[in-house]
């Protein structure tokens, strides 16, 4: 498993930038590093702390089979997938 970032990510001013939408094309890009690292040219996100982190997204998975939603990444484009 790759570790992609500390989750709490503070710019030197202290400003919390987690949500950003600056940070987070960063972290879909350093996803994406990591696939081609490994050989991949897609990936399904179905963890809601991942898909969360990853998006911000925050809806909310209902157990025990509900779930808000699943993030592909590709190359060139990013989906998320979820229900009304």
């Amino acid at each position: 498993m790759v570790q992609l970032a500390n989750p709490t990510e503070i710019d030197s001013a202290g400003t919390d930038y987690v949500y950003k939408p600056g940070t987070l094309a960063r972290r879909i890009e350093r996803v994406r590093g990591a696939m081609e690292g490994v050989g991949i040219d897609s990936m399904l996100v179905s963890n809601p702390h991942n898909r969360h982190w990853l998006t911000g997204f925050t809806g909310e998975d209902a157990p025990p089979l509900d779930t808000a939603g699943f993030l592909i990444i590709g190359p060139d484009d990013v989906c998320l997938v979820t229900d009304g």
